[in-house]
């Protein structure tokens, strides 16, 4: 994983025919779901944004094992996270059918941070995901679990964020959000071996909304300066 915070000769590798996954992340109420819109739209019109998780059923499950801080199920979490994302896999394949790039609201990236917040280990959520076996025959990426090409990240303190939430879920307390930043910090201080080659651009999440659009058009001309749909 390389980190970078201007791209103006950005590479981006493990690309397969042209398929291209670009995952903006950061603690909730730091502007992702504006900015990762934004960022698909900057790259039509072959790309789709789309957020993860993207199932209904995570949304259920995730009412049903608690609501806060008090008394969650943090395994029962933690499984319903790794199907999830390994389900996902299987819809990158079925999008890139019609699309060269996808640009997602979190990825599997929040996998390890998440569950690191929750107290989980590295060792712990590479055994939870085993994204090591995938057996996966369609095109592009064939048997392989693939990371984010591009990881976006939205840099944005935890009280700044929290004034921005609208609706809370379970996880959007000081505390947890707190934990959350950390969990970030170590991810890109030494990231799992799944992302191995991609590419971290941090963002400064706390200026104008106009301000950061225009670091989010630089990046968008950044990427299409990398890489090439057909």
């Amino acid at each position: 994983m390389t980190e970078t915070t201007k791209a103006p000769r950005l590479e981006l590798q493990g690309v397969d025919d042209n398929k291209l996954w670009v995952c903006m992340t950061g603690v909730d109420g730091c502007g992702k779901t504006t900015g990762a819109q934004y960022l698909a739209a900057r790259l039509a019109p072959r790309s789709k944004y789309w957020k993860s998780p993207h199932y209904d059923w995570v949304r259920s499950m995730m009412a049903l094992f608690g609501k806060d801080q008090q008394g969650k199920d943090a395994y029962s979490d933690a499984v319903t996270f790794a199907t999830s994302h390994r389900a996902e896999q299987y819809l990158l394949r079925k999008w890139w059918v019609d699309h060269d790039a996808l640009v997602s609201q979190r990825g599997v990236i929040d996998f390890y941070t998440f569950l690191a917040a929750e107290g989980f280990s590295r060792r712990e959520c590479d055994t939870l995901l085993n994204w090591r076996e995938l057996p996966m025959e369609d095109k592009p990426y064939a048997g392989r679990f693939v990371a984010p090409h591009l990881i976006v990240y939205m840099e944005c303190e935890t009280e700044r964020a929290l004034g921005r939430i609208k609706k809370e879920d379970k996880w959007e307390f000081t505390e947890f959000l707190k934990k959350l930043e950390g969990a970030y910090d170590e991810f890109f201080a030494k990231p799992p071996a799944l992302f191995e080659r991609t590419k971290v651009i941090r963002v400064d999440a706390r200026p104008s909304p106009e301000i950061v659009q225009k670091r989010l058009d630089d990046i968008a001309m950044d990427i299409r300066g990398a890489y090439r749909g057909p």
